[in-house]
């Protein structure tokens, strides 16, 4: 039961890498007149990098091996430090190339191509092991007829593979984030409508109620139906010979039509302010992903069963403590990816709306 529980935590947090892609765009969407280019490169970079490099370099001690003078720039650009950490590397190409992406307007053809290039080179990559035929749900078969053997973090894959496989995904629920509120406006039936009249927590209860509750209904099977797919997905892989890892990794068609099914949900929900503490989650979640490494390095005593169980709650409890730490003393905020809310590196007026937005948070 207890396995069964783990797999089931493990897979219900598969599309969270594809979902922060796609939060990434939303967040820098629409604002193409107010956010100037080098504004977005400091605010970016103050939030990325320096916790980026901090990790890798922990990462690297831990490890053991030999330092050479171009070891940072490999953290930087590839995720070297540590196998995990390569989606911080794809993020930072994705803002590289945002002052380029911004400028290309939304229409559904480029989107559908965005998907299609995205499929057929997953298809393509699924020949990496040697494999004849490609199967729809991330899998392939081997000239044996079972599943190819593949070690955590694709450790035998040619790295230009890999990489294309990161873009092939990353590529198309970025811009759709990007291209969000042309995307709700010219297919209007994606947002529904609900009254002005009902506000709170109630009023979205009665919402849900309403004329509007078979849809979300509707939506929300989806959900359900793109998890059943990705864990069934899962545990095909599983039992056919693969290793978990690889068997539950996030490239997989299954975790993408599962990520979108809870887009879909998501934007169909009222709009509203978010609650503090979920603002406080959502910013405390970049640090979840850079040091949930070092939880499951020192966790190996434990059976995986109890591992999955150990490694989330603790990684949330030391990024939160981390992320109240962070702005309360400028220092840390600055290597903990807080420099960009703290009003480092930016003018007089900027630093105190900035202080002003972290303040808010904090209470």
């Amino acid at each position: 039961m207890l396995a069964h529980i783990s797999a089931i935590v493990n897979q219900l947090g598969k599309p969270s890498v594809l979902f922060f892609l796609f939060l990434s765009g939303v967040a820098f969407s629409g604002k193409k007149e107010k956010l100037t280019i080098s504004g977005f490169y400091r605010s970016r970079l103050l939030r990325i990098v320096p916790p980026f490099l901090l990790f890798s370099l922990l990462f690297f001690l831990i490890s053991g091996e030999s330092f050479g003078i171009l070891d940072p720039v490999a953290w930087l650009f590839a995720g070297t430090a540590h196998y995990h950490l390569y989606f911080v590397a794809v993020l930072l190409y994705l803002y590289i190339c945002y002052p380029l992406l911004r400028e290309i307007p939304y229409k559904p053809s480029y989107l559908m191509t965005l998907v299609g290039l995205g499929i057929g080179l997953h298809l393509i990559n699924s020949f990496r092991y040697s494999a004849p035929l490609p199967v729809m749900l991330g899998f392939r078969l081997s000239d044996l007829g079972n599943l190819a053997m593949e070690k955590p973090g694709s450790a035998d894959s040619p790295g230009s593979v890999i990489w294309l496989e990161y873009f092939a995904f990353a590529v198309p629920f970025f811009m759709a984030g990007l291209w969000l509120p042309e995307i709700v406006q010219r297919h209007s039936f994606l947002k529904l409508k609900y009254s002005e009249d009902l506000k709170g927590f109630s009023g979205v209860l009665k919402q849900f109620a309403g004329r509007n509750s078979f849809h979300l209904f509707l939506r929300f099977a989806l959900v359900v139906g793109g998890f059943l797919l990705v864990f069934n997905d899962f545990v095909l892989g599983y039992q056919t010979g693969l290793h978990p890892d690889p068997a539950g990794r996030v490239w997989r068609i299954s975790v993408a039509l599962y990520a979108v099914a809870l887009i879909l949900f998501l934007v169909a929900l009222p709009e509203g302010s978010s609650p503090a503490w979920v603002k406080k989650l959502s910013r405390a979640s970049f640090l979840v992903y850079l040091l949930h490494p070092l939880w499951i390095e020192a966790t190996r005593f434990l059976h995986p069963w109890y591992q999955t169980q150990v490694v989330i709650p603790l990684s949330w409890l030391t990024a939160l403590a981390l992320h109240e730490l962070a702005l309360s003393f400028p220092i840390f905020g600055m290597l903990l990816g807080e420099g960009d809310r703290l009003g480092l590196g930016g003018g007089r007026g900027e630093k105190a709306t900035i202080r002003e937005e972290a303040n808010r948070s904090r209470k």
